[in-house]
């Protein structure tokens, strides 16, 4: 399950706040110690390819020491670890709350959408069968005089 924050107080933390928050919070998040760790661990069990995968992916990086990476651990070699280098590479992992008024504002006005789609559909307008201009005026005529009924 995706931990949940209102964008507010995402965009009122700082960067190093944000990483703390979420190294608390997201399973999938992991120190770049854990995952020398983890590589260690793969040695240990023979599994030398994943320890590769690991720590060529730490080294490819780029990143400092001490930086963090996204790694969904069971995934194994079909995913590489992500290293974190903004608030936004941390979005996708984050379940943004919404206001209940924006909510219920947003869920009022698709059904108001919905609505008028169906009343379009099976309540068209006489001009909308009548795109010919030859079409005689006294035709149009009865058919608004119908719809005034």
């Amino acid at each position: 399950m995706m931990p949940t924050m209102k964008r507010e107080e995402f965009e009122a933390m700082s960067f190093e706040e944000l990483l703390e928050w979420a190294y608390e919070n997201i399973d999938d998040m992991h120190s770049e110690e854990a995952l020398i760790e983890l590589a260690k661990h793969e040695i240990d069990e023979d599994s030398l390819r994943m320890a590769l995968h690991i720590l060529n992916a730490i080294y490819e990086s780029d990143c400092p020491d001490g930086s963090y990476y996204i790694y969904d651990r069971s995934m194994g070699t079909l995913e590489t670890p992500t290293p974190i280098t903004c608030k936004e590479d941390l979005e996708e992992y984050i379940d943004f709350e919404e206001d209940e008024e924006e909510r219920a504002a947003e869920r009022r006005e698709a059904i108001e959408e919905t609505l008028q789609q169906w009343h379009d559909r099976f309540h068209p307008e006489p001009e909308d069968f009548c795109d010919d201009p030859e079409v005689d005026e006294e035709y149009l005529a009865y058919y608004k005089k119908e719809g005034e009924d």
